[in-house]
């Protein structure tokens, strides 16, 4: 007789989900749910709901990724906002004030080059596999056949 599963809907699916959208791992979530790797394998695979919540939960996290290195790749602004606090004579605060700064963030090389590697291998890739077609006209002489 196999064992009762630990699984329950109302909690694992909410807590799978958000230990998802936190960017941890499957090997991860099983550790923080108190179960094996391979029952967190297993609810994948069997309890639809239960897989889902867990891509449901990494879609978000993987956007924001996503999107943090493309701006990376690409250069962005950023506004800035510091808190200006002074403090009278009395040692009574006065009124804050707030400055804001706009940075500017230049695009970072290694990030663009990693996004056109994955992006478009065909031509970013360190190694390529390129294809000769020799010509009629061509003669190319092997390095056993040639004549010292």
């Amino acid at each position: 007789m196999a064992r009762p599963t630990k699984y329950n809907p109302d909690i694992h699916l909410n807590w799978a989900r958000g230990l998802a959208m936190q960017g941890f791992t499957g090997k991860e979530i099983a550790s923080q749910m108190g179960i094996a790797r391979s029952t967190f394998n297993k609810w994948k695979a069997e309890i639809r709901e239960f897989s889902d919540a867990v891509e449901m939960g990494r879609e978000p996290a993987d956007f924001n990724v996503e999107f943090s290195f493309y701006k990376l790749a690409n250069g962005f602004s950023h506004t800035e906002k510091k808190v200006i606090v002074t403090i009278n004579e009395k040692g009574e605060q006065k009124p804050a004030r707030i400055e804001k700064t706009e940075k500017y963030f230049p695009p970072n090389p290694a990030a663009a080059m990693n996004w056109l590697k994955n992006r478009k291998p065909n031509q970013w890739r360190e190694k390529q596999h390129v294809e000769i077609e020799t010509h009629p006209f061509l003669n190319f002489v092997d390095e056993d056949e040639s004549e010292d």
